[in-house]
């Protein structure tokens, strides 16, 4: 779990189902104290789950969106689904050779999956089925699903490709060089939303529209300073900001920045503590943390959007790529064929949806004030009335950040 050191203390109310089924409402709620550490120690205990999905590198993996399950590539014979809560295998989806990238469709229907030969696959999420298939130009390193489901991106070297799922055609490409590739929901223009797709590359981070033919609309995010190209990206759940990763000639630098998306896009925050160029980010499904991985036993995790570094996960393995869950897992990779799920709170499983909210001041005002009482995992068991005006003004001299997760 999280460090004295830190002195960082999560406290959560977890929803059940069955009070989700009784219309009932539970508050989950997450205590932050202040802290005057300047550095996160390692951790390891929120571990809470390796899954082995054979036994080589595995270079991408994702999260259903309600994350209960997680797609991860399977030796030379395909990818595997696995249930989240206990590492069972659900599907095997069939390749003849290597899988090298893997992606849930936004609404959680559609799994797509890429192999060495360039066969994309698609196949039904809950029954396991292939649906669809057709074949590529280029290996991706990448693939992502829009927002409408109705294309998909794959990042190559010679740019991002963009296919019609319906029909498995090549219809547009964005870019002649793409690292990592993020579609954008942008909303910085009142009564207008507009679809976007962000691309890293040499250039910096270059923007296209993704609502007619993608082409380039502008250099989201140009190289500064010592900067010769931008690699990792991430979009806040609400599209309000960008985080990317950055590295300089010879290691001249190792950054995460993040930019506020508007008109002009604003450099908000740079985030500093990792020795090597950062391959992967993911934003939690709620935007109160992101989490960062080199690939070689760094990875880290950070409050947004204070970019606050809350710690490090185990240094003593490789973390490949990551994803973050709606339930509040994070998942890593490494090279021989491993799924490391984390708590992204404390060292118990988050368990249901709910309502996390996180608070800097003191537990003990819940469990005077509401009668919240404090469990065996250090969550707090608060009741249903307990509602998120009431917790603001208790808390009405500290920094209050709310963080809404929906039920189904």
């Amino acid at each position: 779990g999280i460090t004295a050191a830190d002195r960082l203390f999560f406290f959560a109310l977890r929803m059940s189902f069955f009070a989700l089924r009784m219309k009932s409402c539970l508050i989950l709620v997450l205590l932050l104290m202040a802290s005057t550490a300047t550095s996160a120690a390692d951790d390891g205990g929120s571990l809470l789950l390796t899954i082995s999905s054979g036994t080589m590198p595995i270079e991408s993996l994702a999260f259903s969106p309600d994350g209960l399950q997680i797609v991860a590539p399977y030796d030379t014979t395909g990818a595997r689904v696995y249930s989240t809560e206990t590492g069972d295998m659900i599907h095997h989806l069939t390749h003849t050779t290597d899988v090298k990238a893997v992606a849930f469709s936004k609404d959680g229907k559609l799994i797509a999956t890429v192999d060495t030969t360039f066969h994309t696959k698609f196949w039904d999420a809950e029954t396991g089925m292939q649906v669809q298939t057709f074949l590529g130009t280029y290996l991706p390193m990448k693939i992502v699903f829009s927002p409408a489901g109705n294309h998909l991106a794959m990042v190559t070297p010679t740019g991002v490709q963009i296919y019609d799922i319906n029909t498995g055609t090549q219809i547009y490409t964005a870019g002649a060089l793409a690292h990592d590739a993020a579609y954008l929901v942008d909303k910085s223009v009142p009564a207008v939303t507009s679809t976007r797709l962000l691309v890293t590359s040499t250039t910096g981070i270059d923007m296209y529209d993704a609502d007619s033919t993608y082409t380039m609309i502008q250099n989201f995010a140009p190289l500064t300073g010592a900067d010769t190209e931008a690699r990792a990206l991430a979009v806040h759940p609400d599209g309000t900001h960008v985080a990317a990763a950055f590295s300089g000639a010879s290691g001249a630098s190792f950054t995460i920045k993040v930019y506020e998306v508007a008109a002009v896009p604003m450099l908000v925050k740079t985030l500093h503590g990792h020795t090597m160029t950062v391959g992967s980010l993911a934003f939690s499904p709620f935007g109160g943390q992101l989490v960062s991985t080199t690939g070689y036993m760094e990875a880290k995790v950070w409050e947004f959007p204070s970019g606050l570094l809350v710690r490090s996960l185990d240094n003593t393995m490789d973390h490949k790529t990551v994803d973050f869950s709606a339930s509040g897992l994070i998942a890593t990779s490494d090279m021989t064929g491993n799924v490391h799920l984390y708590s992204a709170f404390t060292g118990c499983r988050p368990q249901g949806p709910g309502r996390m909210v996180r608070f800097k001041c003191s537990k003990q005002n819940f469990i005077d004030n509401f009668g919240c009482v404090e469990d065996s995992c250090g969550n707090l068991q608060c009741p249903p009335e307990l509602k998120e005006a009431d917790a603001r003004a208790l808390c009405s001299n500290h920094q209050v950040q709310y963080e809404q997760q929906q039920g189904n």
